[in-house]
């Protein structure tokens, strides 16, 4: 008789026929949230550092900007009424093209880091607050980055000025997204395992499996 011939109420060797799949999916590491977190702990600590020196309220603009010029993340500011550029740091005017704080008089800051032509429909400047925080999530399709943004509002001589830090979490985002559908598929091919386990035969097992990884891929 042939050994493979048994009755529907057989029970098969599934880690035999399981160790015929070779499913190729690489470990993720499942900490994307986490490093987002230490990021926006990084801003925030960074924010309070610059308040608590006091250069906030000093009237030495460039005491201002020396704070924020060697931060390894992106760093403008801009006035909040007339959204004119008053300030990039050396990493932001990396990405955006610019040598010198010379070359962003006079620009807007939704022409320079949008190009736009108008303000932008997500500005939130008329939300931000003095001592209060503002954070969010946003692709910048300029820079092709996905960005930890957390804003926040310095009045300074009668203006308004909005201070914006941002971090690249682009690796994060693409991390997160890698968990995600490596969860799905792990949901779509343990179903498939499931209705093998009552197919009558193992080649037949192993078509429901290969069938469910092919949906899964």
């Amino acid at each position: 008789n042939d050994p493979e011939s048994k009755s529907p109420n057989s029970v098969y060797d599934t880690d035999k026929v399981l160790s015929n799949v070779s499913l190729g999916i690489a470990p993720v590491r499942k900490d994307a949230t986490l490093d987002a977190k230490i990021k926006s702990s990084q801003i925030t600590r960074y924010m309070s550092k610059f308040r608590a020196s006091g250069l906030s309220g000093s009237s030495n603009r460039e005491k201002i900007w020396n704070f924020f010029e060697n931060l390894d993340e992106l760093v403008y500011v801009s006035d909040v009424d007339t959204y004119e550029l008053v300030y990039m740091n050396r990493k932001t005017r990396e990405n955006f093209g610019f040598q010198t704080q010379e070359e962003i008089k006079g620009k807007k800051c939704y022409e320079v880091m949008q190009h736009n032509a108008a303000p932008c429909s997500m500005c939130n400047n008329q939300e931000l607050v003095e001592g209060e925080f503002k954070e969010w999530k946003y692709y910048n399709p300029v820079l092709g980055k996905h960005l930890l943004l957390k804003d926040t509002m310095l009045e300074q001589d009668g203006r308004r000025y909005r201070v914006e830090i941002a971090l690249d979490v682009s690796n994060e985002e693409k991390q997160g997204s890698l968990i995600q559908n490596y969860e799905n598929m792990e949901a779509i091919i343990n179903e498939g395992i499931r209705i093998s386990l009552n197919a009558p035969t193992s080649e037949q097992s192993l078509e429901i499996i290969l069938e469910y990884l092919g949906k899964a891929l």
